[in-house]
């Protein structure tokens, strides 16, 4: 959980598949594939980002959902534009998160 300890590129992963549809609010199959952090070695980093469409090519169709782009986009939006308000529901959501965990 956001809030919750370090993320995966906090912590110095190379490449993260981040699943919006389980975390944000994308449609369902939606995923974010984010390369780098900011502890990569900028070799590896240029290493990665060629290396990358050629095995993207062997594993994404060919005909993209543009119903699956325009919720990643709209996702990253809410939870990124500051007059969106979704950092105030963001914040709700690990707040309710905490009082369920500590109920349980």
């Amino acid at each position: 959980l956001i809030g919750e300890g370090s993320g995966a590129i906090a912590e110095g992963a190379d490449i993260v598949i981040h699943s919006t549809h389980k975390t944000l609010t994308a449609l369902s199959q939606a995923s974010m594939l984010h390369l780098g952090s900011p502890r990569t070695p900028e070799p590896l980093f240029l290493a990665l980002a060629h290396a990358l469409p050629p095995a993207l090519d062997l594993l994404q169709s060919s005909s993209p959902s543009s119903l699956l782009l325009a919720s990643l986009d709209a996702s990253r939006w809410q939870f990124g534009a500051s007059s969106s308000g979704g950092a105030a529901s963001l914040s709700r959501a690990l707040s309710l998160t905490r009082r369920l965990r500590s109920a349980i």
